[in-house]
C-alpha cells in the first residue's frame, strides 16, 4: 500500500506541474510573449543545416570537433532593442554555448558568424550565464558581478549578493536576459547572476539579432527549448507584436514571411539577379532578405545594406546595379542614385547620385523601372518634382493651362504651379542622358509593365477636389508616348472626355494608390498573369485588376481582392527567381514586415504566353507613330496623318502628336481644307495646341482673365486673327448635326483653344459665336451644357445667366451645379434681380448642404467672386446675405 500512495503522490505532483506549466505558459502567452521557436522544425531560424536540427522538441546544435570556428542558428524574426527573452537550455560535452543577442551578422568573416553580446552557457561557475562581447571586447561582466562601464570604457565592478557556485549544464535551466537601454540584466533559474550598465561607446548595442552558439573545439551537443521574447520598447498606447493578419482569396496563399526589424516599416522592394529581396525602410536604409524558396522551405536571411542613403521611394536592379529614387530629406539630395558593388566581394558599397532633382515636397520622384527595350530606365515623378534637363522630349512642350474662365484655387495647395505636372523620363544606365515620356500627372505611386511591353502607372487623386467637378479618382494610366494627362493645380484640372489629355484605364476610386506590378513572371492562370496588381495603402487590399485590350490601349474587365490585411499594403513584386509574389506589409502597432503570395489552383499554367494577341497589331501601328515623336521626323506629317481620322483615339492622339512635333506652317492649310470629320477636329485642335498663349508663363500659372468687350478695341491682330479666323470658319462649316456626342465635345473644345491661344477674337468673330452658339443651350449631356456655358461666358452672352440658372437648378448631380455656379460667377451680362436672387441663394443653401470642408471652401470663393463682380449694383449686400 505504501508504495501506491507514494505512487499517487508522485501522480499528483506531476499533474500539479502541468497544471502549473500551462498556467505558466497562458500567462507568458498573456503577458506579451512571443514563442520564437514551434518546437518542430527550425521554422524562423537560419544556421548551417549539418550543425542545427530539433530533437526532442529542442532546438540542437551538434559539432563532432571538427568544427574551426564559432557558428551560430539565427533568428530571422528581425532585431530586438528593449526585451526580455526567456530560453530553456542544457549542454553535453567538453565546451561551452551561448545565446547571442542585439548582436550582428558577420558574413565577412565566415558564414553563420554572429557578433556582439552572449550569455555564456560556460561550466566554469564564474562564467556560467556571464556577458561575453563575442569577436569584440571579450568578458564584460561575470557572473555574481555588478558592473558599470563608462563611455570612455572605465569599468567599476561591484559583488552581487548570494551564492553563484557550480551549475550542472548537462540539466534543464532557464536564462532570462532582460535589456531596457544600456541596462541589461541576466538571471539563471530566477536568480540575478550578472547586472551591467554598458555606456561604452562606440562598442555597446543597442539593438541587433538573436542567435544560438556552437563553439569551436571539443565535441559538443547544445540544446534549446520554450524560447519566448517580449518587447520592453516604450510606445504611446498599448502595442502589439503580433503579425498582421492576412486573409487571401480564392485558390491564392499566403505565408508571413519576415517582420521588420523593430521601428522599421519598408517602404518599397525590388529583386536582385540572385532572386534575393532589397527592402527600405525611409530612415534605417537598404536591407537585403533572402527568402526561402517556396518549394524547398528553409528560412529567410534578413541583412542590413551598409551604404547611406535615406528617403528612397523606390528602387530597381539593373545593368549590374541596384537604383534608387529619393525624395530627399535633410542632407539627402532629392534624385536618382545608382549603389553598386566595387570591388566584387557581392556586398554593395558605393552610393552616387545620378541626377539631381528640384522637389518642393511629398510629391517627388516615386518609381524607377526598366523600359521595355531593357536598355534604359524609366522615371516616374510627382507633381513637386520640377522639370530636369533633358535632351530630348517626346511630348511636344505645348502645354498651357487652357482654362477657359479663372480657376478657382481651393485651399490653395499648390497654387501658382504651372503645367505640366508629373511626369515620366526615360534615363541611360549611366545618368547622363534623359528624354521626357508623357507629362500631366498629380502623384503617381508607382509603375509596372505588361507583357505585351506597354507602361503603366498608379495616379494618386486630390482629396481636396472631392466632389468636384474636376476631382479626378486615383486611376491607373497606360504611360503613352507624348500625352498630357491633364493634371493644373486647384480646381484647373483638365477633365478626361476632352482630346487634349488622355482618359484613366481604370479609375480606383476608394484607393490610396501604392505599389503595383503585373503577374505575367508568375504561374499564374492567365487571367492574372495579364493582370495588374495594385496595392492599397487604405484598405490594406491587393487587388487583381483585369485589362482588356481595346485597340492600341486598353480598358478594364473588372476586378478582385485577392489579399486583404488588417493593415496598409505598400508595395508589391514577382521574383522571377522562385516565381513567388511579395507584398510588403506597413504597421505602426506590430510588426511591419513581407508576406509571400503563391498560387495554389489547379489552373496554374507557366508556360501561357502573357502577351495579348488582342490589339497586337494596333499597338505595332503606334509604335510606329510614337518613333515620330521628335522634331526631326521630316515625314511625320505625312504618315501620320491618315490615323487623325482612325477609330481608336489612342492611334489618333499619337498621330496628332506626332504632327505637333512639325512646324505649323507645314500643314495648317491641310488642316483647314479637311474633309474627313474626325481628321479635321483632330487637326484643327493640334493647329491650336501649336499657338503659344501670350499669357503662358513657365515659372507661375497665369489664366487668361475675363475680357472687357465693352471697352475693347479690338481682338488679337495680323496673322494670329487670321488663323483664328480660320480655324473657327473651318469648324463652323461642318455639319454638326452628324456628329457624335464625343465629336461635339471636341469641337467645342476647338473653339475654347482657338479663343484661348489665339487671344481675344474680334468683335465680329464674337457676335458670329453667339449667334451659333446663343441658343445652343441646354443640351442633352452634361458635359456639353459645361464647355457652352464656360464659352458663353467668356463672351458674355446676354443670354448666359437665364440659361445657367435653368442648368444649375435642373441639374443631375451636385458636382455639376458647382461646375455651372462657377462659370456664372464671371458672368456680368444679362442677369436680372430675379436671376441673381436665384444665383445666391443657391449659394448659400449648398454651403450648408454640404457635409465636405472642401466643397464650402470652393463654394465661398465663387461666392466670394460673384459678390465682388456686382460690388458696385444696388442691393448688392442684400444678394450676397
Amino acid at each position: 500500500m505504501h508504495s501506491f500512495r507514494t505512487f499517487g503522490r508522485s501522480l499528483q505532483r506531476i499533474a500539479a506541474i502541468a497544471i502549473l506549466g500551462c498556467l505558466a505558459g497562458t500567462a507568458l502567452a498573456d503577458e506579451g510573449y512571443q514563442d520564437l521557436f514551434n518546437g518542430k522544425d527550425l521554422t524562423g531560424w537560419d544556421g548551417n543545416p549539418e550543425l542545427w536540427s530539433v530533437q526532442d522538441g529542442a532546438i540542437t546544435g551538434i559539432s563532432d570537433g571538427s568544427l574551426k570556428y564559432n557558428q551560430f542558428l539565427s533568428w530571422t524574426g528581425g532585431k530586438v532593442d528593449d526585451f526580455e527573452l526567456k530560453v530553456e537550455f542544457r549542454l553535453e560535452g567538453d565546451n561551452n554555448s551561448g545565446v547571442q543577442y542585439r548582436s550582428q551578422r558577420r558574413p565577412e568573416l565566415g558564414d553563420w558568424v554572429v557578433s556582439g553580446y552572449q550569455a555564456d552557457i560556460h561550466p566554469a561557475p564564474k562564467y556560467t550565464a556571464m556577458i561575453y562581447d563575442e569577436r569584440g571586447r571579450g568578458i564584460l561582466v561575470e557572473r555574481g558581478q555588478k558592473v558599470t562601464i563608462a563611455k570612455d570604457g572605465k569599468k567599476e565592478v561591484k559583488s552581487l549578493e548570494g551564492e553563484f557556485g557550480p551549475v550542472d549544464l548537462s540539466k534543464w535551466h532557464e536564462l532570462t536576459i532582460t535589456c531596457e537601454g544600456t541596462h541589461l540584466v541576466h538571471k539563471l533559474d530566477g536568480v540575478t547572476v550578472i547586472d551591467i550598465n554598458d555606456a561604452q561607446e562606440p562598442d555597446r548595442d543597442l539593438e541587433g539579432i538573436i542567435a544560438l552558439q556552437l563553439h569551436a573545439g571539443a565535441p559538443m551537443k547544445a540544446q534549446f527549448r520554450n524560447i519566448r521574447l517580449k518587447s520592453l520598447k516604450p510606445a504611446a498606447g498599448a502595442q502589439s507584436r503580433t503579425f498582421p493578419q492576412l486573409t487571401p482569396h480564392g485558390n491564392f496563399q499566403v505565408e508571413w514571411l519576415q517582420a521588420a526589424p523593430q521601428s522599421q516599416r519598408w517602404n518599397a522592394v525590388c529583386v536582385d539577379p540572385q532572386g534575393r529581396l532589397i527592402v527600405n525602410d525611409e530612415q534605417a536604409g537598404l536591407s537585403r532578405l533572402t527568402p526561402p524558396m517556396a518549394a524547398n522551405g528553409g528560412n529567410p536571411i534578413l541583412e542590413k545594406i551598409d551604404v547611406a542613403i535615406n528617403g528612397v521611394q523606390g528602387l530597381q536592379w539593373a545593368f549590374g546595379s541596384l537604383y534608387a529614387v529619393v525624395n530627399g530629406t535633410g542632407e539627402q539630395e532629392s534624385g536618382v542614385y545608382r549603389i553598386r558593388d566595387t570591388n566584387d566581394d557581392g556586398r554593395l558599397d558605393n552610393v552616387e547620385l545620378l541626377r539631381k532633382l528640384t522637389v518642393t515636397g511629398g510629391h517627388g520622384p516615386r518609381a524607377i523601372v526598366l523600359n521595355a527595350e531593357k536598355n534604359a530606365l524609366e522615371i516616374v515623378c510627382g507633381n513637386q518634382t520640377g522639370l530636369t534637363d533633358f535632351e530630348t522630349s517626346r511630348v511636344p512642350q505645348l502645354w498651357d493651362e487652357d482654362q477657359m474662365l479663372p480657376r478657382l484655387h481651393g485651399n490653395g495647395f499648390m497654387k501658382g504651379t504651372p503645367a505640366p505636372g508629373g511626369y515620366v523620363a526615360r534615363m541611360s544606365p549611366d545618368g547622363s542622358d534623359w528624354e521626357l515620356i508623357c507629362v500631366g500627372l498629380q502623384n503617381p505611386s508607382d509603375a509596372a509593365r505588361n507583357a505585351d511591353g506597354e507602361l503603366f502607372t498608379f495616379d494618386t487623386h486630390d482629396e481636396s477636389d472631392l466632389k468636384t467637378p474636376w476631382y479626378r479618382p486615383s486611376r491607373i494610366c497606360q504611360v503613352l508616348s507624348g500625352a498630357d494627362y491633364g493634371w493644373r493645380s486647384g480646381g484647373a484640372k483638365t477633365p478626361e472626355y476632352l482630346a487634349d489629355t488622355f482618359a484613366a484605364v481604370a479609375h480606383m476610386p476608394s484607393f490610396v494608390p501604392a505599389g503595383m506590378c503585373f503577374g505575367d513572371l508568375a504561374p499564374l492562370p492567365v487571367k492574372y498573369r495579364r493582370a495588374i496588381f495594385a496595392c492599397d495603402a487604405a484598405s490594406g487590399s491587393l487587388h487583381a485588376i483585369h485589362l482588356q485590350p481595346q485597340g492600341a490601349g486598353y480598358a478594364t474587365a473588372g476586378e478582385e481582392p485577392v489579399l486583404n490585411c488588417n493593415a496598409p499594403l505598400l508595395d508589391v513584386v514577382v521574383n522571377p527567381i522562385d516565381q513567388s509574389m511579395y507584398v510588403l506589409v506597413d504597421r505602426s502597432d506590430a510588426p511591419a514586415g513581407l508576406c509571400r503570395l503563391t498560387y495554389a489552383g489547379p489552373e496554374a499554367a507557366n508556360a501561357v504566353n502573357a502577351a495579348n494577341e488582342q490589339g497586337r497589331l494596333d499597338r505595332v501601328e503606334l509604335r510606329k507613330l510614337q518613333a515620330l515623336h521628335a522634331p526631326d521626323c521630316s515625314n511625320a506629317v505625312e504618315i501620320a496623318w491618315p490615323f487623325l481620322s482612325h477609330a481608336d483615339p489612342v492611334l489618333r492622339r499619337a498621330a496628332r502628336t506626332a504632327i505637333e512635333f512639325r512646324p505649323a506652317e507645314e500643314w495648317a492649310g491641310k488642316a483647314l481644307n479637311e474633309q474627313h470629320l474626325q481628321a479635321k477636329l483632330e487637326s484643327l485642335l493640334a493647329l491650336c495646341r501649336t499657338q503659344t498663349r501670350d499669357l503662358k508663363d513657365t515659372r507661375t500659372a497665369v489664366d487668361t482673365p475675363l475680357s472687357d468687350w465693352e471697352s475693347s478695341l479690338g481682338g488679337s491682330f495680323g496673322a494670329k486673327a487670321i488663323m483664328q479666323v480660320g480655324v473657327l470658319t473651318s469648324l463652323s462649316g461642318l455639319d454638326w448635326t452628324e456628329f457624335t456626342v464625343d465629336q461635339r465635345i471636341q469641337g467645342l473644345r476647338v473653339v475654347q483653344l482657338a479663343l484661348l491661344r489665339y487671344g481675344q477674337p474680334d468683335p465680329q468673330v464674337r457676335t458670329a459665336l453667339l449667334d451659333t452658339l446663343g441658343d445652343a443651350l441646354p443640351a442633352k449631356y452634361p458635359e456639353i451644357n459645361q464647355l457652352l456655358l464656360e464659352i458663353l461666358v467668356y463672351l458674355q452672352s446676354p443670354r448666359a445667366a437665364e440659361q445657367g440658372i435653368y442648368l444649375l437648378e435642373n441639374a443631375g448631380t451636385a458636382e455639376e451645379q458647382i461646375g455651372y455656379a462657377k462659370s456664372l460667377a464671371d458672368l456680368h451680362a444679362g442677369w436680372t434681380p430675379e436671376l441673381q436672387q436665384a444665383y445666391f441663394q443657391w449659394i448659400q443653401k449648398s454651403a450648408g448642404d454640404q457635409g465636405r470642408p472642401n466643397v464650402k471652401v470652393f463654394l465661398n470663393e465663387i461666392r466670394e467672386r460673384a459678390l465682388s463682380r456686382v460690388a458696385n449694383e444696388p442691393g448688392a449686400s442684400q444678394r450676397g446675405s
